[in-house]
């Protein structure tokens, strides 16, 4: 994994390396955009998708209203890189929904 980010409306969440929040916000919006509006025409909502260059891909995961971003060298274990993503992504959205639960009954307090 050369980069691993959590982004959440118009804020990067957390970025294992340093990226242009500006730019990287913008075409991530844009291409979720596009993205939906495909998805819509087909009764559908994305929740992942891939993007493959010659060296590198790019793995986006809708979890609850964040997007976790993976991007990797292309290898001989993709199916095992994609295993371990989707396992993160599982864990990120079991640990967003329970700080989303403890925010709520700091909120009720």
């Amino acid at each position: 994994v050369q980069l691993a980010l959590l982004t959440s409306g118009d804020s990067i969440k957390h970025a294992t390396h340093q990226i242009d929040k500006l730019g990287l916000l913008a075409n991530l919006q844009a291409l979720l955009r596009v993205a939906t509006n495909i998805m819509a025409s087909q009764n559908d909502l994305p929740l992942s998708m891939e993007i493959k260059g010659q060296k590198n891909r790019v793995i986006i995961s809708r979890i609850e209203r964040t997007t976790f971003i993976v991007a990797c060298r292309n290898s001989i274990e993709e199916r095992q890189t994609n295993l371990k993503v989707e396992a993160t992504a599982k864990l990120l959205k079991t640990v967003l929904v329970i700080g989303s639960n403890i925010q709520d009954l700091w909120k009720i307090r």
